[in-house]
Order: structure tokens, then C-alpha cells, then sequence
């Protein structure tokens, strides 16, 4: 599909819109790092010589997120499309999310604690993840059709950018400047080009709590609950490739080599996605003789 096409309504869809992407470019990424044109020379030369091997090739597009509400109404779908979050900024400057989305063994304490961290410019062993419990967690769907990072941590973003906003207006009462001319970097509120010193993050949520600098008619603490509605669903994409050999007298395969490339926003999940998706195509395949994996990424997003 060319550029030019998007955004592109599938069947001339009216609620299904892909508004981004680079298929080609995607396909193009893993055909190079599979070497597919030697690879099929390979083939028809072990062939003569009685070895069997193939080549597999799957592309998909997925949609994800189960969004918005509205559309889920209209499909008849007896569940909303939102996802919840809560991110509280205790008086050391520690943060800690509160996600009504549940982990299945996917990693999310890892990947929205990686979500927050970024937003919020501070080391990720300062995040603490709360799921799961009903006595601490604000209402929430869970886990279904790949939502919880692109609704649950798009709430948990959002939750944490409102927090940054509102640390940004006191530490303007703080340092005696207006808040448009402040900018959030590493950690610190800096006024650029001036020689004032930086503010720590750590500092502002102290005077969050204490209460003693802050704007007219703001309320104390830093604490920000979400309950996130996309405007659309989420159309991830990638190209996988398979390199595998049969015995013809056994019928036994052993996948020679795997290649993965995918096309998506930022990822979320820098510590999990490596080892998660190895996981994922061990257990498919059952052996031990894939010998390499290689993921390719594209920005793109649906």
C-alpha cells in the first residue's frame, strides 16, 4: 500500500481507518536481513541433492486496543473501550501507577513502569506498578485483543504528562518565572538560556505537599487518575520469516533461522520485547535449533 493511499479505509470501512505506514518498507527490512534471494538459491541447490528445505513467509495487520466505546456499542460488544490509570507522586518525588489493566504474565509492571519513566524523566526503580488489586485500583477492563499498552499505557502517559504539567506550574511559582518559560529536561525544570539554577523534580513534589509555594486555587499533591477512551483502534503490522529444513524420512523440522520485522510506535517494552518474542516462537516451534532472530522497527502508527 503507498503512502499516498493513507489514511486508508479497508473495503471503504467507515470506522476503520489506517492513517499510517510503510508496508513496503517493512517487507523490504525483513527480505534483507533474512538474505532472501540467497536463501532461495540455497534451496534449489540442496534440492538437487536431495535436502529439503522452505521458505515461510506471513505479513500481517492487526488491529488492537478494542476502541472506542461508542464503536463497541454500535457492534453490540457489552463492554467499554477505556482503560484506566492513576499515577501519585508521594512527597520524596517517588511515583507510583495504579493501572486497572491485569498482567497474564505479559510484563506490564515492567513495560508501564517504563511508560511513566519516560514521561516523567526518572529512573524506572523509582516507579512502582499496582495491579490487580481491587482494595487500591480504580475501575478497569484488563487484558484482551493487545490493549493494555495501547490503551492502558496511553492512559498511564497521559496520567503522567498531567502530572509534569501541574509540577511545571509550581515550580514556576517556585523559581519565580512564568511556567511557559519553563522546560522539563533530565529530571530538572530549567528556564533555557538563562543562568538560573535547575529545580529538581524531587524538590517540587516536596512543595507539592507541603503546600507553601503554589499557584492561586491549586490543590496540593500530584496525583492524576485517568480513565482513557481512544478516539480509534490501533493497527500494529510486521512481516515474519522462516527458514526450516524437513527430513523426509522422519518428517522431522528444524527451523533454521527466524526473522521478524515489525512496524510500530515507540516501543514501550525496551526490556521485555527481545526475550518475549523468543519465547513466543520457541514455544511455537518446540526446538532448541533456532540459531538467530532479528527484529527490525519502523515508525508507524493506525
Amino acid at each position: 500500500m503507498p503512502r499516498a493511499e493513507f489514511p486508508y479505509r479497508p473495503y471503504g470501512s467507515r470506522s476503520v481507518i489506517y492513517n499510517s505506514g510503510d508496508y513496503q518498507g517493512c517487507l523490504d527490512k525483513a527480505v534483507a536481513a533474512f538474505d532472501y534471494t540467497q536463501r532461495r538459491e540455497e534451496q534449489q541447490r540442496l534440492r538437487e541433492a536431495g535436502r529439503y528445505r522452505g521458505i515461510g513467509v506471513a505479513a500481517y495487520t492487526e488491529m488492537c486496543g478494542m476502541a472506542p466505546s461508542r464503536r463497541l456499542a454500535a457492534s453490540g460488544f457489552d463492554r467499554g473501550g477505556w482503560e484506566s490509570a492513576r499515577v501519585a507522586i508521594d512527597s520524596s518525588g517517588r511515583a507510583t501507577v495504579y493501572s486497572g489493566s491485569m498482567s497474564q504474565g505479559h510484563g506490564h509492571a515492567t513495560a508501564l513502569a517504563q511508560i511513566a519513566a519516560d514521561a516523567l524523566q526518572m529512573p524506572v526503580e523509582n516507579i512502582d506498578v499496582v495491579q490487580g488489586d481491587t482494595k487500591q485500583v480504580q475501575a478497569g477492563h484488563g487484558t484482551f485483543n493487545s490493549r493494555s499498552m495501547p490503551v492502558g499505557g496511553s492512559s498511564v502517559n497521559v496520567c503522567a504528562g498531567r502530572i509534569v504539567e501541574k509540577a511545571k506550574k509550581i515550580a514556576a511559582e517556585m523559581m519565580e518565572v512564568a511556567a511557559e518559560d519553563l522546560s522539563y529536561e533530565s529530571g530538572s525544570f530549567i528556564v533555557p538560556g538563562t543562568e538560573i539554577a535547575p529545580l529538581a523534580f524531587t524538590k517540587v513534589a516536596r512543595m507539592a505537599y507541603l503546600g507553601h509555594v503554589l499557584p492561586v486555587g491549586m490543590e496540593p499533591g500530584l496525583d492524576e487518575t485517568l480513565f482513557y477512551d481512544p478516539s480509534g483502534m490501533g493497527a500494529p503490522s510486521g512481516v515474519h520469516m522462516a527458514y526450516v529444513e524437513v527430513d523426509p524420512d522422519t518428517g522431522t523440522v528444524e527451523i533454521l533461522d527466524y526473522v521478524a520485522s515489525t512496524m510500530r510506535v515507540r516501543s514501550s517494552t525496551r526490556c521485555l520485547r527481545p526475550g518475549k518474542s523468543m519465547a513466543e516462537w520457541s514455544r511455537a516451534s518446540d526446538r532448541r535449533s533456532m540459531r538467530r532472530c532479528a527484529t527490525t522497527a519502523r515508525p508507524a502508527s493506525c
